[in-house]
């Protein structure tokens, strides 16, 4: 089974088209998701042994952002429940070093995402 299989959003009546990525976390902050208007909905999970931290600010650090717990923390944004943090860039960071983060963005089919 596919992960937007077991995450589907529940934005009704629309389809989506998927992108997953997975971004290796250290102890300093890295982009997660790049700002999209075009982003209709975003899944950030964390698949390392290691707790995490997230944020729409560059400079998140292991005590500021939104935490997600190892093994399958996540945060999910759909535009039409949570507005633009779906499509705001995220940034993360790890108290350790080569820590996993897997990244899902969701796309309107009948958009294009930026630079297309």
């Amino acid at each position: 089974m596919r992960l937007e299989e077991i995450l589907l959003p529940s934005i009704q009546g629309l389809e989506l088209d998927f992108e997953e990525s997975t971004v290796t976390l250290g102890t300093t902050a890295v982009e997660l998701a790049k700002h999209n208007s075009k982003r209709s909905y975003l899944l950030i999970m964390n698949i390392s042994d290691t707790a995490c931290r997230i944020s729409t600010k560059a400079g998140v650090t292991t005590s500021t952002g939104l935490p997600l717990a190892q093994n399958t923390g996540n945060a999910q944004f759909e535009f039409i429940k949570h507005g633009n943090l779906s499509i705001q860039s995220w940034h993360g960071i790890s108290s350790g070093v080569s820590k996993n983060l897997t990244v899902l963005e969701g796309f309107a089919k009948t958009t294009h995402k930026e630079g297309s």
